[in-house]
């Protein structure tokens, strides 16, 4: 069977954010539960907030999606000092279990 692999850029989920996450407006749930908007996963012991990417994404396509996940982020957490520049890039294979 051919391993699955795909791109997940993504920002860590800090303290301040898990709370606003928690205490989130049900409307604005689905941003976080739903994968159709972000993904949530552990990568070394790390919570990250994010999105696949496609296999080839160019840097216009990362620095777009990028720009997209601090604005779906900051739609609940509006002082989230993050930036479409700190974005993490991790390359996955096969099934991750979502955080």
């Amino acid at each position: 069977m051919p391993a699955r692999k795909f791109f997940f850029l993504g920002f860590p989920v800090d303290t301040a954010m898990a709370r606003a996450m928690e205490q989130c407006d049900p409307s604005d749930r689905a941003f976080f539960e739903d994968p159709m908007y972000l993904d949530a996963h552990t990568l070394s012991g790390v919570r990250y907030l994010g999105r696949r990417l496609p296999e080839v994404a160019s840097l216009n396509q990362l620095m777009d999606t990028a720009r997209n996940v601090v604005s779906l982020i900051r739609r609940v957490v509006p002082d989230w000092p993050g930036r479409a520049d700190d974005a993490a890039i991790w390359s996955l294979e096969g099934d991750i279990p979502q955080a």
